[in-house]
């Protein structure tokens, strides 16, 4: 949801809450009750903030384009040879996430090349690779610069 980073939740309908115990229901220093110590207010409201955004674009809209934009650097990328696209192309399992493994090429070397092109990437290592998101703050020419 482009929250703050290391921000999120996890929601249970009311109909699935009886259907689950919690085996974690609190983390951090012995961890804080409801009567003591310091929230990270900023990131509470960045986070609320986020949501607001994701509801006002709405999900769908919001998962159409991420889609989209991984088809688009997905279809550009097959065409630069010593890669292999291992994400999946079957549309059930695509998400806006697009990974590839270098066959030849060291990821941190190209990751350097890239840098100095300001093109930052994730490198995926153990695996020689690099993860794409094409979440919707992507546009179609960032990932031409990408791929030329």
């Amino acid at each position: 949801m482009l929250g703050p980073k290391e921000t999120g939740f996890f929601y249970l309908s009311k109909k699935l809450q009886k259907h689950f115990n919690p085996v974690f229901t609190s983390k951090g220093f012995g961890s804080y009750s409801a009567s003591s110590g310091t929230r990270n207010v900023a990131q509470i409201i960045g986070l609320g903030k986020s949501i607001e955004i994701h509801n006002e674009i709405g999900p769908l809209l919001i998962e159409k384009k991420c889609l989209e934009l991984a088809d688009y650097c997905r279809e550009n990328l097959s065409s630069i040879k010593g890669i292999t696209i291992i994400s999946p192309s079957h549309y059930e399992l695509q998400t806006g996430i697009v990974s590839i493994v270098l066959e030849e090429k060291n990821n941190a070397e190209i990751s350097g090349k890239l840098k100095e092109k300001h093109i930052i990437v994730k490198t995926l290592q153990g695996v020689n690779a690099f993860r794409f998101s094409c979440h919707i703050f992507v546009s179609k020419g960032e990932i031409d610069h990408l791929v030329s």
